[in-house]
């Protein structure tokens, strides 16, 4: 467990620690809800949730004069800003569009919100993080809805049906990033009912809406969160066996294996790969070809659905990597930490590798589009300062560049 640095019980500190958790719940809510049919792509609807973070951030940063600053974090910062300098000078060096890549703006939107997760972390305590993971949950649970609504009841159905073949991964992995919240910062028992139907909501929303990259991810993150759990060795042995007995006698069943092949196949031939992959593989092999003849500094704005291949192909391996390194930055940290028993290092992990599942099957992930991937950014922030705070005794990363 984490032991947070007590402070003072005086009034300023208790209200400043609630009001840091009432403006960070504006902007995951602001944040969440630009993801409904009728508000994305919005351009003010963009500009009132950037404003807010930013606004988070300006008030973060007045009580952070005492602060110390965590090397990884000021190497993010400063790698991100050498991206983004590289990016400008690449447009004088190739034939591209090197400023206009679809990377840069996400990556942007990731460093404001990582600095907001650090600079506010030292006014959060584990109580306030667990409230800000509810409203995370109930936003969403919202958002889920709407959508549903919208998309099985025959609502706006020309409209929703183009939301949903642009979007559908992004609101899936909020979805399950939700799910992550709730089994790992959520402490009470008494309601463990309620979180096992959300859940399985969620499980349910996620193959109705065909998202084969959270389907892919689930069983990963199921089985890594059995792995990482504080139970004996011989309840998670039992605990696989006894998911891999239901998984086993639910497939038998006609209707289920149907419904989850269809899911998965999204009514697409089988032998047909590129096809079953959404038309990705097709666009594999001309992007590694240009890269293969720009290896150094890419080609520009360029559109591949893969995260690593994206920033290869775009930015070259000067850039390119960096960007790389930066995306599986948080993954790398989480796996590298030795003791997983406070909920934000298991929250991190397993965001983490959600993320880093779906940026295979993304372009821009897991840092955006847009404001999608937030939560893996803010939680990141927060681990990073708690991290700086560990004694080096705890075995920590925080012995090493953190």
């Amino acid at each position: 467990m984490i032991h947070r640095h007590r402070r003072r019980n005086i009034p300023s500190e208790r209200s400043r620690s609630w009001l840091t958790t009432l403006l960070l719940s504006v902007a995951f809510a602001v944040s969440l809800l630009s993801q409904l049919p009728q508000t994305r792509g919005v351009q003010g609807v963009k500009l009132a949730v950037y404003a807010v973070w930013v606004l988070a951030l300006a008030f973060g940063a007045t009580s952070a004069f005492d602060v110390s600053f965590s090397p990884a974090l000021v190497i993010f910062v400063f790698v991100s800003g050498a991206v983004f300098l590289y990016s400008g000078l690449a447009d004088g060096l190739g034939t591209g569009q090197y400023s206009t890549v679809s990377l840069l703006a996400p990556l942007g939107i990731s460093v404001l919100v990582l600095a907001v997760g650090y600079l506010t972390a030292h006014s959060l305590g584990e109580f306030h993080l667990r409230v800000l993971a509810a409203c995370y949950v109930a936003v969403t649970a919202f958002v889920l809805l709407v959508i549903f609504r919208q998309t099985f009841q025959g609502v706006a159905l020309v409209e929703i049906q183009g939301y949903m073949y642009g979007s559908k991964n992004s609101i899936g992995s909020i979805a399950l990033s939700s799910m992550i919240l709730l089994w790992t910062l959520s402490r009470t028992r008494h309601d463990l009912w309620l979180k096992a139907t959300y859940m399985l909501g969620v499980i349910l929303f996620i193959t109705a809406i065909r998202n084969r990259a959270s389907m892919v991810a689930l069983p990963v993150i199921g089985l890594v969160a059995l792995l990482t759990s504080r139970a004996s060795k011989r309840a998670i042995v039992m605990g696989v066996a006894l998911a891999i007995l239901i998984g086993a006698i639910a497939f038998e069943q006609s209707m289920v294996r149907e419904y989850l092949f269809g899911a998965f196949t999204s009514g697409k031939d089988v032998t047909n790969i590129d096809a079953l992959s959404a038309g990705r593989l097709a666009q594999y092999e001309p992007a590694w070809k240009l890269f293969v003849q720009n290896p150094l500094i890419g080609v520009g704005r360029y559109y591949v659905e893969a995260f690593p291949l994206s920033a290869l192909v775009q930015l070259g391996s000067m850039g390119g990597l960096p960007v790389i390194v930066l995306g599986y930055l948080p993954l790398m940290y989480a796996a590298m930490g030795k003791k997983r028993e406070a909920g934000t290092d298991r929250a991190l992990l397993l965001l983490a590798l959600s993320y880093a599942i779906n940026s295979l099957f993304e372009e821009q992930a897991p840092f955006g589009p847009g404001v999608k991937c937030f939560i893996l950014w803010f939680i990141f922030g927060n681990w990073l300062y708690w991290q700086s705070m560990r004694p080096p005794t705890e075995g920590s990363i925080s012995k090493g560049i953190a």
